[in-house]
């Protein structure tokens, strides 16, 4: 694996779960499932980083490391601004809630740091929170909930999720749980997470998104899952059918997302809630073409809700951050992709439009809006030299939205790997807009402005040459088409 342009990865090693996100006097935090001995799973630590802009990242030392309790496992993080824990002597601090592993069943266990997150010390009474009987439990989501004056952990228990309140971070309480007939349960759940957003932006319409992990997703192994209702202080209350599943992405790479503690918006005050994964699936991880480290996280996320035709939903889309990076290569009001060369046989009777891509460009970012009412599919082709391409597309006949990296590079280093992933789209006009993100080892693909994401790795042998637009029956028509290279 190359180095990623604006993805963080590790300096070496392994790297999977995010962990211990927080916001905290300007500085973005950064902990990961590391191990730091090897290039697959093993002994888990937390490795850590820093950024101002969630785009550049400082890596610092390992801050917490296996002990006579357990392996460390993931967590979450917050600020004590009140020291309800007395470790601040009256002022604050942040507090990491983790999971320790052992054999005889994992438990959950506090840190705390006074140095602005530089070094932790693990509570001496730890654990604090006992296993209540089955060897999965483990990844603590900890958050202040303002109704109830409380703190609050979502833990997951086996296949379904476990509620706990405190007044002190110490002391914990059982409330209720949530998921025993609700989602898909096709493998065991991991990494919780529970907030509030407005509706439309409306701050008089707000609801509760509950998102859990699961071993067997929409497009096979890991991937997550959310629930829209209400969070009463106590337990979790599902507003859809116990057996709707929404699912949070429709490929394959994006995986125990974690939202940061603490974040405001500068301009407004109000929160933003950001959220960022590992780019991997458990299927492969541990064999996807590495030598000096093995991880990926996904580009950040702010993440909305919104009204659509077929009821409120989750958005995703990349953090406006972004647009600090973009160096425009390409833009038109519109591009009508034209016959070419029928030398090439495999374009025959293909209206195409290609853009070459400069040797030095190593990240890119494709916006624009294509009509969907005239040919029978409309797409783009992200091609590494002369042989290896990833499509992103649609078609009109089976109503599918598609990322296929079946001739995207190296595929071949674990059957599950290859594939083309596909999801019903519903039109909400004859429009649909795209927003591609590439980077080394990468492609996010963010449609409908965000009402559904495909999030891929890719290992291709070559650099990024070119890219197409192509409609093979042609009469079709790409909007206001933007080319931007990525860059710091």
């Amino acid at each position: 694996m190359g180095a990623n342009v604006f993805h963080f990865s590790p300096k070496k090693m392994w790297m999977n779960d995010p962990n211990g996100l927080v916001f905290y006097k300007g500085e973005y935090h950064l902990f990961y499932q590391h191990n730091p001995n090897d290039i697959v799973w093993g002994p888990m630590h937390w490795g850590h980083a820093l950024s101002q802009d969630l785009l550049t990242w400082e890596h610092l030392p390992i801050v917490m490391e296996p002990d006579e309790i357990g392996g460390i496992y993931s967590g979450s993080a917050v600020v004590d601004w009140k020291d309800t824990s007395g470790f601040f002597d009256g002022k604050e601090g942040l507090i990491a809630l983790f999971t320790h592993h052992r054999e005889n069943g994992q438990v959950q266990s506090l840190a705390y740091s006074k140095d602005k997150g530089r070094t932790w010390i693990k509570y001496n009474g730890n654990p604090v929170i006992q296993n209540p009987g089955k060897q999965d439990f483990r990844d603590p989501k900890l958050f202040w909930h303002e109704d109830s004056q409380k703190w609050v952990t979502l833990i997951v228990y086996g296949d379904r999720i476990r509620f706990y309140v405190s007044q002190n971070l110490m002391d914990w309480d059982y409330t209720g749980e949530f998921g025993d007939k609700d989602g898909c349960h096709d493998g065991v759940w991991e990494c919780p997470e529970l907030f509030e957003l407005h509706v439309n932006g409306d701050v008089e319409n707000k609801k509760w998104v509950l998102k859990v992990d699961v071993g067997n997703a929409y497009a096979g192994g890991s991937g997550g899952q959310y629930y829209i209702g209400h969070f009463d202080g106590k337990t979790f209350i599902n507003e859809n059918p116990p057996e709707q599943i929404l699912w949070l992405d429709y490929s394959k790479d994006f995986y125990a997302s974690q939202t940061w503690s603490n974040v405001l918006d500068q301009s407004t005050g109000k929160p933003r809630m950001i959220w960022i994964a590992w780019m991997n699936n458990w299927q492969y991880a541990n064999d996807i073409p590495a030598t000096e480290y093995r991880g990926t996280m996904s580009c950040p996320r702010e993440l909305s809700l919104k009204n659509t035709k077929d009821g409120i939903r989750l958005f995703q889309n990349p953090i406006s951050e972004i647009s600090s990076l973009r160096r425009i290569l390409r833009k038109e009001p519109v591009v009508k992709p034209y016959n070419q060369s029928i030398i090439e046989i495999e374009y025959l009777h293909e209206a195409r439009t290609n853009f070459d891509i400069p040797e030095k460009v190593k990240a890119l970012e494709v916006n624009c809006c294509v009509k969907v009412n005239h040919s029978s599919e409309i797409g783009f082709r992200i091609r590494y030299g002369n042989e290896d391409h990833l499509t992103v597309g649609y078609n009109k006949n089976s109503g599918n939205l598609f990322l296929d990296r079946r001739a995207s590079g190296h595929v071949d280093f674990n059957p599950k790997f290859s594939g083309k992933f596909e999801v019903p789209v519903l039109l909400e006009s004859k429009t649909l807009h795209f927003q591609i993100l590439t980077d080394k080892n990468s492609v996010e693909v963010f449609v409908e402005r965000g009402r559904y994401v495909l999030s891929s790795l890719v290992f291709p042998k070559d650099r990024i040459t070119s890219l197409e637009c192509y409609a093979p029956d042609g009469n079709s028509e790409f909007l206001e088409f933007e080319i931007y290279q990525l860059e710091k």
